[in-house]
């Protein structure tokens, strides 16, 4: 976590995540936000784990 640009980078996939998390309920208060909001929160997620590989991967060379 010392790298500024992946701290950069977690702190933009929350705020993504709690707005369309509140838009989404906003909207609409049915279930269907609920599982949009999954479906994006665990895009984010896989996003960030890519990135730690990516990060992972370029420090092993």
């Amino acid at each position: 976590m010392k790298n500024p640009k992946v701290l950069a980078f977690y702190i933009v996939a929350i705020i993504i995540i709690v707005a369309v998390a509140i838009l989404a309920l906003t909207v609409s208060g049915n279930s269907g936000a609920f599982y949009l909001c999954l479906g994006i929160i665990a895009g984010v997620v896989a996003i960030i784990l890519s990135k730690l590989i990516m990060s992972r991967k370029s420090k092993k060379k």
